[in-house]
């Protein structure tokens, strides 16, 4: 059984300020729940995960809706799957990851029909007397722009891991299917050319 490598870039939007987007890469890529977090401070990560007997080396760049548009538009180009992170706490957050989704497809300039690895992630589960998402909300925008959902615990590392493998997953599986369509066009063949006796 051969192993292969991949590297894959992932860029990590959260809605708003607080939503605990860098709470769940640190929790993802160093296992511990960080409560004070200067955004300052290390905005890429690198993690090794094994993912169907391949190891995939995540590159994980967690960015700010407050960047430069240029800056956050420069980090989409290069992306190769996107997380996109509200909290179930804040209504506005879970508004705001919606306006991020329509900037990808604008900034990789691909129709609504062409996927593109995208997660849809409401995190502060363990919150729940502070809800103002409901599950289905969230539920129901992702199936709506047909994306993977998840909700997640940053503090209780609840589903944490289960996302970057699910975004993980994703994006070969879209990557070897865009491969086979190319393997497809390459070997079609060609049709002769000449005339037909009857």
């Amino acid at each position: 059984m051969s192993i292969k490598k991949e590297v894959i870039k992932l860029i990590v939007f959260g809605g708003v300020f607080g939503v605990g987007s860098s709470a769940i890469v640190i929790q993802f890529v160093s296992g511990h729940f960080v409560t004070i977090y200067d955004p300052g401070i290390e905005e890429a990560y690198v993690k090794v995960i094994q993912v169907d007997n391949s190891s995939i080396k995540l590159e994980i760049y967690d960015t700010y809706v407050d960047e430069f548009v240029a800056l956050r538009d420069q980090y989409i180009k290069y992306g190769d799957g996107f997380v996109l992170i509200y909290s179930i706490t804040s209504k506005e957050s879970f508004e705001e990851i919606k306006g991020i989704y329509e900037e990808i497809y604008r900034v990789k300039h691909k129709d609504k029909n062409e996927p593109i690895p995208i997660i849809i992630v409401g995190n502060k589960c363990d919150l729940e007397n502070e809800r103002e998402v409901t599950k289905e909300e969230g539920m129901n925008y992702a199936d709506n722009i047909n994306c993977p959902f998840i909700e997640c615990s940053a503090k209780t590392n609840e589903n944490i891991n289960q996302i970057f493998e699910t975004i993980t997953r994703n994006i070969l599986e879209q990557k070897y299917q865009r491969e086979e369509e190319e393997i497809w066009t390459i070997k079609k063949p060609q049709r002769e050319k000449g005339c037909c006796v009857v």
